[in-house]
C-alpha cells in the first residue's frame, strides 16, 4: 500500500483509495463536476466569490465540511462580510458555520512563534501590514484608494478656508445597500489642498433629483 502523487492531475490518492485534488480558485470551470466530501480554501479572502460558489455545488450530495481559511485582506469582499456576520453572533455560529480568529498572539501563547519574532516582525513590517497578518485585522487604509493618514495631512485649516474652494469632487452613495453607503463632497482650492469637506447619508439618485 502506497501514496499516489499525480503531478499532472494534481491529485494525491492515498491507500485506502481516497483521493486529495487541489484546484486553483481562478479557473472557476475547473471546480464543478467533482463530487467532493470535504474541502479546505486556502488565501480565501483572496478567491473569486464565483469559485466558492462553485465549491458549494461539490458539497450538495455529500452535505461535506468546508474549512475557509485568511488573513483578512479588504472588508468589501465576500469572505469577510461571511466572517464578520457569523463572529458577531454569540458563540460564533450559526449552527450553520463557525467562525475563528487567530492572530500571531495566539502562535505566541501556544509556542509555535517566538515573542522576538512577533516583535521583530512589528517593528519591521507596515504598520497595515502587521495589522493585517499577524493580529487579522483589516487596517482601516486598506478600504480606501488613498492612505487616510495621507488625506488627513493635506486637510489645511477646513473650518476656516472652505471659501476658497474652486474645485469640488462629488462621490455619490450609489450601492445595493444604499441606506449604508455614504455621499461624499470634496473641495480644493488652487494650490490642490483640501478645504472643504462633507460626508453624510443620501441616496445618490435623490441628489441628482434635486
Amino acid at each position: 500500500n502506497r501514496f499516489i502523487f499525480n503531478k499532472t492531475l494534481l491529485t494525491i490518492t492515498y491507500p485506502t483509495g481516497a483521493t486529495i485534488r487541489c484546484v486553483s480558485g481562478d479557473n472557476v470551470d475547473s471546480i464543478y463536476g467533482h463530487e467532493s466530501y470535504a474541502s479546505v480554501v486556502d488565501e480565501a479572502s483572496r478567491v473569486k466569490e464565483e469559485a466558492y460558489n462553485a465549491l458549494l455545488t461539490t458539497m450538495f450530495a455529500t452535505n461535506g465540511p468546508i474549512k475557509l481559511v485568511a488573513n483578512p485582506t479588504i472588508k468589501n469582499n465576500w469572505f469577510f462580510k461571511l466572517w464578520k456576520r457569523i463572529f458577531d453572533l454569540d458563540c460564533h455560529t450559526d449552527g450553520y458555520y463557525t467562525a475563528y480568529k487567530l492572530t500571531a498572539l495566539d502562535a505566541v501563547e501556544a509556542g509555535i512563534m517566538s515573542k522576538e519574532v512577533f516583535e521583530r516582525a512589528k517593528k519591521d513590517y507596515s504598520p497595515s501590514v502587521f495589522k493585517r497578518d499577524f493580529l487579522a485585522e483589516v487596517p482601516d487604509g486598506e478600504v480606501s484608494v488613498f492612505d487616510f493618514e495621507a488625506i488627513h495631512n493635506n486637510v489645511k485649516n477646513i473650518s476656516k478656508c472652505y471659501e476658497s474652494a474652486i474645485y469640488f469632487g462629488i462621490d455619490l452613495g450609489f450601492t445595493d445597500t444604499m441606506k449604508s453607503d455614504y455621499s461624499v463632497i470634496t473641495g480644493l482650492d488652487r494650490e490642490g489642498n483640501v478645504v472643504f469637506y462633507d460626508r453624510f447619508k443620501k441616496v445618490g439618485q435623490d441628489l441628482i433629483n434635486h
